[in-house]
């Protein structure tokens, strides 16, 4: 009786392996095309490069991604108790040009300067808005909070770790004609080897 049952249950088990197999042969054709969408997915969401800090003067989280989708695929993100905003920041040869300097003004306004000269952007903080203009010719009264860029691997670098730093490339457009003095041909490394002030 044994026997029987076995012989009656192999068919059945020969039959759900070639139901496998025809399935499997009919995905096979699709797999190029899967891939292909796999990694135009994962251009497109995965970045490439991503760093955040809570910036206590601001009250703030603030996050910088680069997409491997372009040169310009740069993003910049504030987070507040009174809500998040996402905006692009124009720039050229993130992997090379990364640095994105911030700065809080008299106004509580965070001054996000990028790494192309005109590249930048201004956000009110309370309440949290994005701001088309700024007047910058009190920009020496700006408080410097920091910036991010490659040390090696792209994280936000604290005043306290680097002196405030602006590449003579970062302002060949003029960058709202600020901050002047701290033009640089090149940005010394940071010292990461300081104390963390940073909460």
């Amino acid at each position: 009786m044994r026997v029987e049952e076995a012989r009656i249950q192999l068919p059945t088990e020969r039959a759900r392996s070639l139901r496998a197999i025809l399935i499997l042969a009919a995905f096979v054709p699709l797999f190029p095309f899967i891939l292909l969408v796999g990694i135009l997915v994962h251009v497109a969401y995965v970045p490439a490069a991503s760093a955040s800090a809570n910036v206590a003067e601001i009250g703030a989280m603030v996050t910088l991604r680069f997409y491997p989708s372009s040169d310009d695929a740069r993003y910049f993100t504030v987070a507040t108790a009174q809500g998040t905003i996402t905006r692009n920041i124009c720039g050229f040869d993130w992997a090379h040009h990364a640095r994105t300097s911030l700065y809080l003004t008299e106004q509580r306004q965070l001054v996000v300067l990028g790494a192309e000269g005109g590249c930048h952007l201004i956000f009110t903080l309370s309440p949290l808005r994005f701001e088309m203009r700024i007047d910058a010719t009190n920009s020496n009264r700006w408080e410097y909070l920091g910036a991010f860029d490659y040390a090696p691997g792209l994280r936000f670098i604290l005043p306290s770790e680097q002196s405030e730093c602006l590449t003579q490339s970062d302002n060949r457009a003029g960058n709202l004609n600020a901050r002047r003095w701290a033009w640089r041909d090149r940005c010394p490394p940071p010292d990461v080897s300081a104390p963390r002030q940073q909460p």
